[in-house]
C-alpha cells in the first residue's frame, strides 16, 4: 500500500473521529389524481414506512473496516409489466431482486432470476437495455469481479460477463452508468473503482464501448487519459452543455490526494474518426477535491441547464450551471450544504432530485450515514428532504416529512410503487434494513415518460426532454446511473402543478431526431417510440 494511500485513509479517519469528539410502459391505463395549486409549501410532504407491508426484508451486511462504502440500490421495470422493480446488491450473501407485484407488494426473485450472486461481494448496479432487445439488462459491480446479466425475457437473466468482456479487470467496482457516448445506437458503460483490497491500490475508471454484437471494448485510458485514475465512487453520463453528445463526470473520494472530481467534455469524432474527450474540470469549476460520494442531476432552477449536487464528508456542493456552461457553488446560499448535523460533521452518500409534490420544481433528497469503523452503533445522522422554494433556495423539511431516516445510509432511489403519480423513496443502509417509504401526501398533476428508441438506443438514454406548461419550461435527461452506486432506471417524470395539459412535450433523441407533441393530457404514463428526424411520432 502506498504512503499516499495510507496517509489519505488515516486523514479521512482522523477527520471523522475529530468531528465525533466535538459536541457543538408499454401503454398503461392512466392513473388520475386530484389537481392542486402549484405554489411552494401547498403540499406538505408525508412519507410512511411500508417496508414490512411491501414484503421488503433486506439488510446489506459488511465485514471489513473499509467495506461499508457500498450498499447501493437500483430500480427498473425488469419484467415489462409496467411497474418498477428494485435491485439491492449485497456485500456478504445473496443480492435481492424485488419484483413489483403491482399491488404495493414485492417478491424477491433473485435466485429464480439468476442474479443472486451469493458468493460475490456486490456493491452497486445500473440497469439498461444494452442489446436493444426490449428487455432491461443489469450490471452489478463488486469486489474484484463485476457481472453483466442479459435479460432473456420477463426478468430472467443469464450472466454474459466473460463473453461480453466487461468484468471490471479485477478492481473494486463501485458505481456504474449507461450512456451512448458515440451515438451509434448502443449504450456504453462507465464504471468507477474505489481503493482496491487487499493491496489497496487506487482504482481507475473504465469506459466500455458497446460494439453492438454483445461485446464491449475497454477504451477508458485511451479516450479519457490518466485523469481516470482515482478512488472513484459514482460516474454519470450527462449532456451538461446541451450539444447532443453525452459527457462524463466522475465523482471521486480522496480527491485532495489522488484525483479530484473530473468532467470530460465529449468532443465527438476527430479527423481520424476516433472519439475525443477533453478534461474541462478546471475551466467549468467542477474539479472538486473532496471526499466525493454521490451525485444528483437536475435542472433545479429551471433555466434549461442541468445542475449537479455532489455529496461529501463535510460540506456538500450544489453546482448551479450558468449560461456559459460553467458552474457556481451555491449549496450555502441555497440552504443545502449540510456541513454539520447535530454538532457533527455530516457524511453524505446517495442523493437525487425529484418532485415529491408534483408542483413542477425539483426537490432534493440526501442520504447520510457514518462509517462503521469510526463510530459506535448508537451514533446516527438523519437523511434530508429539501423542498424547492422556486427562487433558488430550499427549505429543510426532513423532520416533518417522515424521510429523516437515522440509519447508516448509503444508497437512495425514487420510484412509484403503485403508479399513482406520487414518487416514493427507498434507502439502502449498511448493516441495517433497507427502508421503503411510500408517498402518501397530496400532489399536483404529472406526466411520466418511457422512451423506445429505434435509431437511438432502445431506452432513449441521453434524450433531453422538455415540457412547457403555461409558458414555463422544465428540462430533464433520460439517464441510468446516479446517486451512490445505483440510481433510477430509464424513466422521467414531470410535476405539472394545476395544469390540465402539457402545452408542449419535446424530445431530442440521441440520434438527433426531434419530436414535438402539443396539448398532452396529464396524469398518465406514456411510452413514446422514436420517429424520424422531425415529426410527431405516436403517443402510446
Amino acid at each position: 500500500m502506498s504512503e499516499n494511500c495510507v496517509h489519505a485513509i488515516f486523514l479521512k479517519s482522523s477527520i471523522a473521529l475529530s468531528a465525533l469528539l466535538v459536541v457543538s410502459l408499454a401503454m398503461f391505463v392512466p392513473t388520475f389524481v386530484s389537481s392542486y395549486p402549484a405554489g411552494p409549501g401547498d403540499f406538505p410532504p408525508s412519507f410512511v414506512d411500508v417496508t414490512s407491508q411491501a414484503g421488503i426484508d433486506f439488510t446489506c451486511t459488511v465485514d471489513e473496516r473499509l467495506s461499508d462504502i457500498g450498499c447501493g440500490a437500483t430500480t427498473a421495470d425488469f419484467n415489462n409489466d409496467g411497474f418498477q422493480d428494485i435491485f439491492l446488491p449485497q456485500y456478504l450473501g445473496p443480492n435481492a431482486l424485488y419484483l413489483n407485484n403491482g399491488d404495493g407488494t414485492f417478491t424477491d426473485m433473485a435466485f429464480v432470476a439468476g442474479v443472486a450472486l451469493p458468493d460475490s461481494r456486490s456493491q452497486g448496479a445500473c440497469a439498461a437495455d444494452y442489446d436493444n432487445d426490449g428487455w432491461i439488462d443489469l450490471y452489478v459491480t463488486g469486489m474484484g469481479q463485476n457481472h453483466l446479466f442479459r435479460n432473456l425475457v420477463r426478468g430472467l437473466f443469464r450472466e454474459v460477463t466473460s463473453f461480453a468482456g466487461a468484468d471490471g479487470e479485477g478492481l473494486r467496482g463501485s458505481g456504474c452508468a449507461w450512456g451512448d457516448y458515440d451515438g451509434d445506437g448502443f449504450v456504453d458503460l462507465v464504471v468507477t473503482n474505489w481503493i482496491s483490497e487487499p493491496n489497496e491500490a487506487v482504482g481507475r475508471a473504465l469506459l466500455y464501448h458497446n460494439q453492438g454484437n454483445g461485446t464491449f471494448e475497454e477504451v477508458g485510458l485511451s479516450l479519457l487519459g490518466p485523469a481516470t485514475t482515482g478512488a472513484g465512487f459514482q460516474p454519470v453520463f450527462v449532456d451538461y452543455n446541451n450539444d447532443g453528445r453525452p459527457d462524463i463526470y466522475l465523482v471521486n473520494d480522496f480527491g485532495m490526494f489522488f484525483q479530484p472530481n473530473t468532467l470530460f467534455r465529449n468532443e465527438g469524432p476527430g479527423p481520424d474518426g476516433r472519439w475525443r474527450f477533453t478534461d474541462v474540470s478546471q475551466e467549468t469549476g467542477t474539479n472538486l477535491a473532496i471526499h466525493g460520494m454521490g451525485i444528483a442531476i437536475g435542472d433545479y432552477d429551471r433555466n434549461g441547464l442541468l445542475d449537479f449536487y455532489v455529496t461529501n464528508m463535510g460540506s456538500n456542493f450544489l453546482l448551479q450551471q450558468r449560461s456559459d456552461h460553467t458552474f457556481a457553488s451555491m449549496a450555502g446560499p441555497a440552504g443545502v450544504q449540510r456541513t454539520r448535523l447535530e454538532g457533527f460533521v455530516q457524511v453524505g452518500w446517495g442523493a437525487f432530485f425529484f418532485d415529491y409534490d408534483n408542483d413542477g420544481w425539483l426537490d432534493l433528497y440526501v442520504v447520510d450515514g457514518f462509517l462503521l469503523a469510526l463510530v459506535t452503533n448508537s451514533f446516527t445522522q438523519p437523511n434530508g428532504l429539501y423542498r424547492n422554494n422556486q427562487d433558488g433556495t430550499f427549505t429543510d423539511l426532513s423532520d416533518l416529512s417522515g424521510l429523516g431516516d437515522r440509519g447508516r445510509g448509503r444508497g437512495g432511489i425514487y420510484l412509484d410503487i403503485e403508479n399513482d403519480g406520487l414518487l416514493d423513496v427507498l434507502v439502502a443502509n449498511v448493516d441495517q434494513p433497507a427502508i421503503l417509504y411510500r408517498n402518501v401526501g397530496q400532489g399536483g398533476n404529472w406526466l411520466r415518460l418511457r422512451l423506445q428508441g429505434s435509431q437511438s438506443n432502445r431506452d432513449g438514454i441521453g434524450a433531453q426532454i422538455r415540457v412547457v406548461t403555461r409558458g414555463q419550461s422544465q428540462l430533464a435527461e433520460m439517464m441510468s446511473g446516479t446517486s451512490h452506486m445505483g440510481g433510477q432506471g430509464p424513466f422521467v417524470q414531470f410535476g405539472l402543478g394545476s395544469a390540465r395539459v402539457a402545452d408542449l412535450l419535446e424530445i431530442r433523441w440521441p440520434s438527433g431526431a426531434v419530436q414535438r407533441f402539443h396539448n398532452v393530457p396529464v396524469n398518465q404514463i406514456l411510452t413514446i417510440p422514436e420517429a424520424g428526424k422531425q415529426g410527431r411520432g405516436n403517443l402510446r
